[in-house]
């Protein structure tokens, strides 16, 4: 496959604070990006909640390059077919079309300027950062309930000198423990946990299967899913629909700022089947959400509106193929199905469009 060195960003950040390869290795994300306004053609508003969670914290540790504790000494040189030191051209043209081209002369440009940023403007910009995933932390769920969010806000509050007792760093370190499982001779991370959605599906399954709608396990699980709707905050989707009212879940136990419209559809669906009417009001605010959270094109993204600034794709960094949350075919599908389960396909305009 190439060595090390054709690995994607994500892991060449972790191979550069481990000093394994030099920073040059990385795309140049400066973390002025924080203060780029909304309708700059690059701001984090433009990324998917993924990619925000992930490079807010992750500008910061570009922006301060520490260097990782390594206490065993543990180097990995022979996974490179080229010595690091060696490579020149460590950026690539993620799609292969002109508009790449044009952004992997950007990143060279960048590379030589950014050395000169005002000092002022960059200490704003990581506080900015700072607060961003400060504000974000989720508790023990961690930042966007995702790994990578959640290892990048240890990273870059370890980089901010917090002490080792300060209570967000205490409960972080915590959040991705508890992502950690232990099986005989075997440990591995889980990216993130899904009990909103295996409940939901599995509560289908029960009503599929011939349960009835009040039976206990049916019941059971439509009750605690109608306690974990999101209905007093509001999350980043908010930024382009600021008079919307939240009613939307989460995929994770909690996650109140990144809802999405995929759980949400699944969720009401199957409390919608079993025609109770304690779960009215909450069918009707996950209606009212996922109407709201209809794209420009008809269709729906995962958890934004309109997320689908594509140009952003060849950056250097987007290697990854995840920098954005399009609408796409499944999520539209389920919403569909839901408005459709309503007997709202005819009667309302957003369902036509998509």
């Amino acid at each position: 496959m190439g060595g090390a060195e054709k690995t994607n960003v994500f892991t060449r950040y972790a191979l550069a604070l481990f000093g394994e390869v030099p920073w040059r290795a990385v795309p140049v994300m400066p973390v002025e990006l924080m203060l780029m306004p909304k309708w700059f053609p690059a701001n984090m508003w433009r990324f998917s909640y993924w990619s925000r969670t992930v490079i807010a914290p992750l500008l910061i540790l570009a922006a301060q390059k520490p260097k990782a504790i390594n206490p065993t000494n543990t180097h990995i040189p022979e996974l490179f077919l080229t010595p690091p030191e060696d490579i020149r051209d460590w950026q690539q043209n993620p799609t292969g079309r002109w508009t790449g081209k044009m952004f992997l002369q950007l990143d060279k440009i960048l590379r030589v300027v950014e050395p000169y940023f005002p000092k002022k403007t960059r200490q704003k910009a990581i506080a900015k950062a700072e607060a961003f995933f400060t504000e974000r932390l989720n508790g023990e769920d961690g930042l966007g309930a995702i790994f990578p969010a959640m290892a990048n806000s240890v990273m870059a509050m370890e980089a901010l000198g917090y002490p080792k007792d300060h209570p967000a760093l205490v409960t972080a370190k915590k959040s991705i423990k508890l992502l950690v499982t232990e099986e005989n001779d075997e440990t591995f991370v889980q990216p993130c946990l899904s009990p909103i959605w295996d409940t939901s599906l599995s509560a289908h399954a029960l009503l599929e299967a011939g349960e009835a709608p009040m039976g206990e396990s049916a019941k059971g699980a439509c009750d605690w899913l109608a306690s974990k709707q999101i209905l007093d905050v509001k999350g980043d989707w908010a930024a382009k629909a600021p008079d919307l009212r939240p009613g939307g879940w989460a995929f994770q136990y909690n996650n109140d700022h990144y809802p999405d419209v995929d759980d949400t559809a699944v969720v009401a669906m199957a409390l919608h089947r079993t025609q109770n009417p304690a779960y009215k009001e909450a069918i009707d605010r996950a209606e009212e959400w996922i109407i709201g959270m209809q794209s420009t094109n008809g269709g729906w993204g995962a958890f934004d509106i309109d997320n689908d600034d594509h140009y952003l794709n060849h950056i250097p960094f987007a290697d990854h193929g995840a920098l954005l949350d399009p609408p796409t075919e499944d999520v539209s599908a389920r919403c569909l199905s839901f408005l459709g389960q309503l007997g709202m396909i005819c009667r309302i305009p957003p369902s036509s469009a998509a």
